[in-house]
């Protein structure tokens, strides 16, 4: 049972600085805080990690990391400003982990923010404390030679970490708001996909500070105690204490935690329309195009008549300028004027969709900036514009509808929306009438695979294989495919080919562009041996699960289920169309090939396999297009029996045998 304790505490609010973490927070006295007070000790701290270290994980149920505590305390000003002390130790598990946690990074905005570390330490096996001296901590720039010069990053190096120690870090983060005074953003997260031993977090709220605390429980957190305290000047503390919590890991497939998860939100009340008003106000001045810009939109637009060819033309020319990534609630968010980023050749989101918009404006186009989440879909009630991690561009066009760029996305066809921006929801930012819209799933069929694959079998258990796949705006695939060293390359194609433990070897491989935009080829002649498996005289293969590749696309965890407590989001569209021609060897006969299906959904997609066989030859045409984003727990029964017809059919064998 949850325990919820509601205390008026009259007292004077004289703060006295204490030293209960072995270093000052200023108010944190043992007469308004009690046991908690006592929790914030060091020597309870010690004891935590003490035990942390002494005890084994069951065999085969270890962790990276164990979280030991994380303790926090928050003070809310009514100005706006945010003072937090985190504290927090965890036990390494994993040599991986130890190597990513021996540098610690935190990057910050030098306009707003403030970090100062204050204690860091790594405690080895035998709990011994081996202490860094923070004094030591180095500060880079994080963007060198560009105008972001006020992103800034602390780097902290821990001294002797090994697996099976423990490291414990306090800092202090101060946020002063600058652009974005007048709001209120804080949270709470109770769920964790590690264990916690203690997790205490304190919000103290000053007394006249505009801010609701809203709790989003899902149901009775038996872990968990809650503590409310009243002060005599006016201020509110809320307290929320975790003992000794399971890692609660989400169900597969599932929509973005942060849209169901425990949570506690510290927000300002208002409305998404003074948000988009208030950021209208920000950029109205920054797409103003000057003599440069407009002379680039006429030199672009010469010769085109159409309203459609003229924005393509322009956002193609706007998303191959020099994208500096940012997340748009990580630093400053007042835009660069555009003839800036016009003139530097380069720019953040904000930067780049104001850029967009001037030289759309200078076509006779109109055009919005959109501000985007692209993590997940904004808890409405809780309105700030630091929840928006990206921003985009947004044309009207008919029904209160829009068309939505992103001219950051530079692999991405014109007319098929990222699907990183698919089901989440966009601020229209306007001077009036600003409106939260969610921008709907994007079926186009701009972007998919098509693969024409050849397999002919050399032997009875070897063939040569052929792929040569054409990917249509498959963005992150073809920044992997660019980016990766062919020798890295040749080895991950390698993997993926190698199904069923069989042997593969690249006999060529060629990546290249098409003459289509936002199209690229990738040719793969390959060697498998053992590619089918012999049963007496019968040699058996499955010519999409047997085959690797990008042939291989139904994933059966998706429905391993028999319900659901989470909706399922397909991360990835999947549309993928495939001609597989198989030749057997001489001197055999196919024994069975599977039967042609077609399966239609009008929620789901549809999936198509037809089989035409001649005495030596098998063809196969397998079409499958999943159009739904998001599948409810209500329509998870239903999906699931869709889904697995697809894949059972992906599974089906092919035999054949030697004439007699």
């Amino acid at each position: 049972m949850r325990k919820y304790f509601f205390v008026f505490i009259f007292i004077s609010t004289v703060f006295w600085p204490c030293f209960v973490r072995g270093y000052e927070i200023n108010g944190f006295t043992k007469d308004i805080y009690g046991e908690f007070y006592d929790n914030f000790s060091l020597k309870h701290k010690n004891e935590l990690i003490q035990a942390s270290l002494k005890e084994k994980s069951p065999a085969g149920n270890t962790y990276p990391i164990d979280i030991i505590f994380k303790h926090s305390y928050t003070f809310i000003r009514k100005d706006g400003s945010i003072e937090e002390y985190i504290d927090y130790a965890m036990k390494i598990n994993a040599p991986l982990i130890k190597n990513q946690l021996g540098e610690q990074k935190f990057p910050y905005d030098t306009t707003r923010q403030k970090i100062e570390i204050l204690k860091a330490s790594v405690y080895d096996s035998e709990g011994k404390e081996i202490e860094t001296n923070v004094a030591q901590v180095k500060e880079k720039d994080i963007y060198t030679d560009l105008i972001y010069s006020e992103l800034k990053m602390k780097i902290l190096t821990l001294k002797g970490l090994e697996d099976g120690y423990a490291i414990r870090i306090g800092k202090r983060e101060v946020y002063t708001p600058a652009e974005d005074k007048g709001f209120i953003t804080a949270g709470i997260d109770l769920n964790y996909a590690l264990p916690i031993r203690e997790m205490i977090y304190i919000c103290h709220i000053e007394a006249g500070t505009p801010a609701s605390v809203w709790e989003r429980f899902r149901g009775e957190i038996p872990e968990l105690q809650m503590k409310k305290i009243v002060l005599k000047n006016g201020d509110v503390v809320y307290i929320y204490k975790i003992t000794n919590k399971k890692a609660e890991m989400g169900e597969y497939s599932s929509i973005p935690s942060q849209e169901y998860s425990d949570k506690v939100f510290i927000y300002k009340p208002v409305s998404w329309e003074e948000i988009s008003n208030w950021y209208y106000k920000l950029a109205q001045d920054k797409w103003t195009a000057d003599s440069k810009i407009e002379a680039k939109v006429k030199e672009l637009t010469k010769g085109l008549s159409q309203r459609e060819d003229k924005i393509k033309a322009i956002y193609d020319y706007v998303k191959k300028i020099r994208y500096v990534s940012i997340l748009l609630n990580m630093h400053g968010m007042t835009p660069h004027p555009a003839s800036e980023t016009f003139r530097n050749m380069y720019g953040d989101c904000k930067d780049k969709s104001v850029l967009l918009v001037a030289m759309l404006k200078c076509a006779g186009i109109n055009s919005e900036l959109a501000l985007v989440n692209t993590d997940y879909l904004i808890e409405k009630r809780m309105t700030t514009p630091l929840v928006f991690n990206h921003a985009i561009v947004a044309i009207p066009v008919r029904d209160g509808k829009y068309k939505f760029l992103d001219p950051t996305a530079e692999a991405n066809p014109y007319d098929a929306l990222p699907e990183y921006l698919q089901f989440r929801n966009a601020l229209i930012v306007r001077e009036s009438h600003g409106e939260l819209v969610l921008i709907p799933k994007d079926n186009s069929d701009k972007r998919g695979v098509e693969e024409l694959v050849r397999i002919n079998f050399t032997s009875m258990k070897d063939a040569r294989v052929t792929d040569q796949t054409i990917l249509k705006g498959e963005q992150e695939l073809t920044a992997l495919l660019n980016n990766l060293p062919e020798d890295q390359l040749k080895r991950g194609i390698q993997q993926i080919y190698a199904q069923n433990n069989q042997d593969v070897e690249i006999n060529a491989m060629k990546f290249k562009k098409t003459d289509k935009d936002n199209e690229e080829s990738l040719y793969i002649d390959l060697t498998k041996k053992n590619f089918s498996k012999q049963m007496g005289n019968i040699y058996s293969f499955m010519p999409i699960e047997d085959m690797g590749g990008t042939s291989s696309i139904v994933d059966g965890a998706i429905i391993s289920s028999n319900q659901r407590k989470t909706d399922i989001e397909i991360k990835k569209q999947v549309n993928i169309e495939s001609q597989i021609d198989i030749r057997t060897p001489e001197d055999t006969v196919i024994e069975f090939v599977p039967d042609s299906l077609s399966v239609k959904n009008d929620k789901f997609g549809q999936y198509d396999y037809i089989v035409k066989k001649t005495d030596k030859t098998i063809s196969i045409h397998r079409k499958f297009l999943l159009t739904a984003k998001r599948i409810t727990t209500k329509d998870y029964p239903e999906f699931k029996d869709f889904y697995k017809k697809c894949i059972e059919q992906e599974n089906q064998n092919i035999l054949f045998k030697k004439k007699l």
